[in-house]
């Protein structure tokens, strides 16, 4: 009796490779991601302490040159949180084809799966069969046997 054999065995090994590098690039771009929006929401926390600063400020007695400082450092903050949405809306984008790519990779190699699950079960079947022929004659020859005994 022969052994199984998967004639797609490594077109599948380099689908299923494939689909484990897909999912390790999603994975580091998603921690960039992350990185990213944790940048964002650090710059929107200090650009809301400096508001809540500068009208303390306003309320308080303080130079002008104090308040022109705040308000440069506001301006710089408002287009540094500019910029961070920016980049995460381009690392959004990037997410996004990484996981369209890994969906595809994943089909694929589904595919071969599926390809290696009905070969096996004609495998099995035939095996199966085979092993009933085997049976059958070796009952017909104890048969013979007996009868002729």
């Amino acid at each position: 009796m022969k052994r199984f054999y998967f004639r797609f065995k490594t077109i599948f090994d380099v689908k299923k490779t494939l689909e484990e590098l897909k999912k390790k690039e999603l994975s580091e771009i998603q921690a960039l991601l992350r990185a990213e929006e944790a940048l964002l929401k650090q710059f929107l926390d200090d650009e809301v302490s400096c508001q809540d600063l500068l009208s303390s400020k306003l309320n308080a007695k303080c130079s002008g040159a104090e308040l022109v400082s705040y308000r440069e450092y506001a301006t710089a903050l408002a287009e540094a949180i500019e910029n961070q949405r920016k980049n995460v809306s381009v690392v959004v984008q990037a997410f996004e084809e990484k996981r369209i790519e890994l969906l595809t990779a994943s089909k694929e190699k589904k595919v071969f799966e599926n390809l290696e699950k009905r070969d096996l079960t004609r495998y099995k079947y035939d095996v199966g069969q085979e092993e009933l022929r085997f049976i059958d004659e070796v009952a017909v020859t104890h048969y013979r046997r007996a009868k002729s005994a």
